[in-house]
């Protein structure tokens, strides 16, 4: 970072002296330790400024990283950073600009807790800077010893075994500042453990083993707090995981006993927000709470620290792990697709009631799920939960909900929701009859049939049963799911639900769907509505939906405006959808950049006629090469054939593999 040049000796001395106008007659002189805060710096006891509050730099043309690199090379004396180097930045993109993060490195191994960050606004005016960097290192780069036996020191000062929480203990070499300012080269080892209890940090020297530091890095929770934990669950259901089907060896429900193939096919996932509350952790967070309602009663399910709910499915616990895990899930899945609801995020859910039958219900007026333990327990089985959670959701869409067909409705709707979830999962193909089961553990066994998802009867109803009549609805559904994907037609259900109130019909159900495809996508999926909400489950007659699907879609209204959609799903993974409209015709370009302001794909660059339209991009570069998960920005530039001056649209998006 050494800069010699006339342009930045005069921008350092600028630099130097407001800071000497602001600090008046503070001496600097000191061994670094002493802190000194004016009202736009923080400097050391040596005269290096560590923070710098409220600047306001000139504007950069470029990204918000090159922006911050410039400022950094133009106040090298001045911040101290002569003889550092930085490692490569880390941009976050948030609301009123971007924070730049860069790490120090020391001959390309990480300094430990060091490196600088600066904020910029839009215009990529560098705002507020923090310098955490390490001058005048002086260590030897050769370990003695390798991260293995770095772990084992680590493991031996603790005196705990090899069993880890969470995670995998881990070393990795780092330069370290000891407090009486001696550099070591030594390894980060992080160990987490029930016994000694902590998420241990300890900083070891890398030649003679020493213990330099050692810290439990767990947050020290307060009464009420929430944390992310973890446990084990089925992800959909045993028998979908291992693709065997019920009575195969170990794949029985046999009293709830467990077996070793029933054990193997669970799986560790994060718990969103868990409270600690009278020194344990209980499944309770910002989206579900469990509790005891219904007989049988439970005991509240808890666990000493947030990765403790570990439970077979022979233990209690297991049912409430994993309808806690479930439903949190799905109203995250409504999140994700941009719906919300106060009233769903208050759900109470009790994993042992409905008095052990083998049944389970919803209760509209207590806002709360209780799930029977008669044959499987019912919460054993993702279909079950998510079906039960679409009840929660129609009631909390249209609250009004009932009379009319709404019984039959409710059941096909939230056997979609079930399915929508489970088929996502990628277990079974259209050749298994699985594909088309709901409730592949819960039923379709000894103890009941379970539902299907391709009855061939149309509509109207007649004298069918509410869950069967459901069930002409519901593949009505996942017909349309499956040529128009996942998250669309989530999206269309859970719009169409908002349009319906008390004695909603099939025939209103089914249009309802139409107008949310109008609302959401100006009509571009109609024809495929039509085709089987109309010719071929009979809900609507084509013509009344407008004629055929060309013209229903020619009549639909032109947007008024040019613009770009929120992608979805959003966090997405490999694929998500970037809506954008047109009032006229135009030229359009659609980008993909990353966080360091790059260009790396470009999903659309062509003329395009006014309307509703949709791009795709499948988190690959223009090189074909799948890109890593991280905030991406998907930029819109749109030429109106007409002329007139070009626009610009932007969006936020983010690729968690």
């Amino acid at each position: 970072m050494d800069m010699t040049t006339t342009t930045n000796r005069i921008a350092h001395s600028a630099l130097v002296i407001a800071l000497v106008v602001a600090c008046g007659s503070i001496g600097l002189a000191g061994d670094g330790s002493t802190l000194y805060y004016t009202a736009s710096a923080k400097t050391d006891g040596r005269g290096v400024v560590r923070s710098l509050y409220n600047v306001r730099s000139l504007a950069k043309s470029g990204s918000a990283a090159s922006a911050a690199r410039s400022f950094l090379s133009a106040h090298t004396t001045a911040l101290g950073i002569g003889n550092v180097t930085l490692g490569t930045e880390q941009t976050v993109i948030a609301p009123g600009g971007a924070h730049v993060r860069i790490a120090q490195v020391h001959r390309g191994i990480p300094v430990y807790g060091a490196g600088v960050s600066v904020a910029t606004n839009a215009a990529h005016q560098v705002t507020m800077v923090s310098n955490a960097t390490i001058a005048d290192i002086e260590v030897a780069t050769a370990p003695q010893f390798d991260a293995q036996r770095a772990v084992i020191l680590a493991r031996a000062a603790l005196h705990t075994g090899d069993r880890a929480i969470g995670s995998p203990d881990s070393a990795s070499l780092v330069v370290f500042r000891a407090a009486d300012g001696s550099d070591h080269l030594a390894y980060r080892v992080t160990i987490t453990r029930e016994e000694p209890a902590g998420d241990w940090e300890l900083i070891l020297d890398a030649e003679s083993g020493a213990i330099l530091q050692q810290q439990d890095m767990f947050v020290k929770y307060e009464e009420g707090q929430r944390v992310r934990g973890s446990g084990m669950v089925y992800v959909t259901d045993p028998l979908s995981s291992a693709r065997q089907a019920y009575g195969a060896n170990g794949f029985v429900d046999a009293g709830d006993t467990d077996s070793d193939s029933l054990n193997a096919y669970r799986t560790r996932v994060g718990l969103d927000s868990v409270t600690y509350t009278g020194g344990q952790f209980v499944l309770q967070g910002p989206y579900c709470t469990l509790a005891d309602i219904e007989m049988p009663i439970d005991s509240m399910f808890s666990a000493a620290t947030p990765d403790g709910f570990d439970f077979t499915r022979s233990q209690q616990g297991f049912e409430a792990v994993n309808a806690f895990y479930h439903i949190t899930a799905s109203y995250r899945r409504l999140l994700d697709l941009g719906f919300s609801s106060d009233r769903l995020a208050a759900i109470r859910v009790d994993p042992h009631g409905f008095q052990g039958q083998d049944n389970s219900h919803f209760s509209p007026t207590g806002n709360w799920v209780s799930f029977g333990t008669g044959g499987v327990d019912d919460a054993e089985d993702a279909d079950v939960i998510w079906h039960e959670y679409g009840h929660a959701i129609q009631y909390a869409f249209a609250p009004t909900w009932g009379g009319g067909e709404c019984a039959a409705l409710g059941e096909g709707y939230a056997d979609y929701w079930a399915a929508s979830f489970s088929r996502s999962a990628g277990a079974w193909t259209a050749a298994d009859a699985q594909f088309n089961w709901v409730y592949k553990w819960d039923g379709h066994n000894e103890f009941w049939g379970g539902r299907k998802l391709n009855d061939a009867r149309t509509y109207p109803f007649g004298t069918l049963s509410a869950h069967t009549a459901g069930q002409i609805w519901s593949s009505a559904l996942m017909s349309i799911w499956n040529d128009l994907g996942r998250d669309v037609t989530d999206r269309l259900v859970l719009k169409s639900l908002l349009y319906l109130g008390y004695g909603a019909t099939a025939v209103d159900a089914a249009h309802a769907m139409l107008q949310a495809d109008r609302d959401l996508y100006n009509g571009v999926h109609i024809a495929t509505l039509v085709h089987w909400l109309g010719s071929v489950k009979h809900f609507i007659d084509p013509s009344i939906a407008g004629g055929s699907a060309t013209d229903v879609e020619d009549d639909t209204v032109m947007p008024q405006s040019f613009g770009l959609a929120q992608n979805y799903p959003n966090p997405f993974n490999p694929t998500t959808a970037l809506p954008f409209t047109l009032a006229s015709a135009a030229r359009v370009r659609l980008a993909i950049y990353n966080v360091l302001g790059q260009e790396i794909a470009v999903v659309a660059d062509a003329d395009y006629a006014a309307g509703a339209h949709t791009a795709q991009w499948n988190a690959s570069n223009q090189a074909g090469t799948a890109v890593s998960s991280s905030m991406y920005i998907a930029r819109l530039t749109v030429v109106p054939a007409a002329g007139g001056e070009p626009m610009t649209f932007t969006r936020k998006m983010v690729l968690m593999r």
